[in-house]
């Protein structure tokens, strides 16, 4: 089942993804919200091949609804219109569920690409069958809905997805499942690509965040939810809202990121003595999609504190705010300004920049960006560093063969 609203750029590879599994029989129904773009064209282009709904603007929820309604299949993959199906995936999401009546919900791993970046990596849920209530409060299991094959017959005992969600309505459908005793289990096999791209529904910062914030309010709210599982709550909300704040700052809007990054210092404020903290937002500012120059330490400030600090950073802080722009200005391939930050980290607190885990940074920073690479290539070859994904990079270089030839 394929949600699509103005992807006429992408729906068609999702739909011939679907039909190219190898797997009979095979459904596809694609469900129109509202577009107007070519989409329509595309999903004529199909023919009998497909079976193709029109709503009007109703939501990626009330789409898939509809969707999941008009469909007849024992087994339901909502594909996302700017997803891939794998070759292979369909089938082995199937034999694994015939062969465990007792599971509901399987998963394979997947690929997300980014198509801008030009990177790849596989990932996978660390989704238990035994402890999904409690992995699920903690965070969304999967980046795609895709990567999920389910029961009809679970899904119509829970009703589909809820309307009131966009940007975590797959988030809120598993944790719905999970608490009506629904069991998740998972294949090795990898079975989707998730791309990344402009208009991916995780680039929408300013309706996530308030469609995040509500979906929470709502998790929590339940009365029936064990003392245990309410003690996850400033967890779960620290996470959630360090996973937005990322988000915006790779799309470069430092409003929406310090924001995110407040909310969730008012959840967990030991947070910022925690050199975790500074290395998450580390990650996002060196996938930032338009790369400033400001100063790294400075704007890292500035998102702890919500602007102007009030009152004299501690040096520990300082310290590991140091290290985390010396960390951003290598990945930019700025060796003296990765320079310049170890030696302000040293001179803030030389305790704390060589206690463990900023001990392995501080011996990183040094070293020439060409150099690093040659020796991780080298620790790559006697094992002591993870080997690049040559089925990622597959996956990539076939994505961008598609862009490219879509685009010319």
């Amino acid at each position: 089942m394929i949600p699509t609203h103005n992807y006429a750029d992408y729906v068609g590879g999702a739909i011939r993804s679907g039909l190219e599994q190898g797997y009979a029989p095979v459904e596809i129904i694609a469900v129109d919200d509202g577009s107007t773009d070519a989409t329509s064209a595309v999903l004529r282009s199909f023919g009998s091949a497909i079976h193709t709904l029109r709503l009007e603007r109703h939501g990626v929820s009330a789409a898939r609804n509809a969707g999941l309604a008009a469909s007849r299949g024992t087994y339901v993959v909502f594909l996302d219109a700017d997803d891939l199906l794998l070759p292979g995936g369909v089938s082995a999401q199937v034999a694994h569920l015939e062969r465990r009546p007792d599971v509901d919900a399987v998963a394979g791993d997947w690929y997300v690409c980014d198509v801008e970046t030009r990177s790849a990596r596989r990932e996978r849920t660390t989704l238990g069958t035994d402890d999904a209530l409690a992995r699920l409060l903690r965070g969304n299991a999967f980046s795609t809905p895709s990567a999920v094959m389910l029961r009809r017959s679970a899904l119509e005992a829970v009703g589909g997805f809820d309307r009131r969600f966009a940007f975590t309505a797959d988030w809120e459908l598993w944790l719905r499942l999970a608490r009506h005793g629904r069991r998740f289990s998972a294949v090795p096999a990898a079975v989707a690509m998730y791309r990344v791209h402009g208009r991916s529904m995780t680039r929408d910062i300013a309706h996530a965040i308030p469609d995040t914030i509500a979906f929470l309010d709502h998790c929590f709210a339940d009365s029936g939810l064990s003392a245990t599982t309410r003690a996850m709550e400033p967890r779960t909300r620290y996470s959630i809202m360090m996973y937005l704040a990322r988000l915006g700052l790779i799309q470069s809007d430092d409003r929406w990121a310090r924001e995110c990054v407040q909310r969730a210092l008012g959840w967990n404020p030991a947070a910022l003595d925690s050199f975790a903290f500074y290395d998450a937002l580390v990650y996002a500012l060196s996938q930032e999609r338009r790369p400033t120059r400001d100063d790294h330490a400075e704007r890292i400030l500035a998102l702890a504190h919500g602007g102007e600090p009030t009152a004299p950073e501690p040096a520990p802080r300082k310290a590991m705010r140091h290290l985390a722009a010396g960390a951003v200005a290598r990945h930019r391939r700025d060796w003296k300004g990765a320079l310049r930050s170890l030696g302000a980290a040293l001179r803030a607190s030389p305790r704390t920049a060589l206690q463990r885990p900023q001990r392995r940074l501080v011996l990183l920073l040094p070293v020439p960006p060409g150099m690093l690479h040659a020796l991780r290539r080298a620790l790559a070859v006697v094992g002591m560093y993870p080997r690049s994904d040559p089925d990622a990079r597959a996956i990539l270089h076939a994505v961008l063969a598609a862009e490219s030839k879509r685009d010319s």
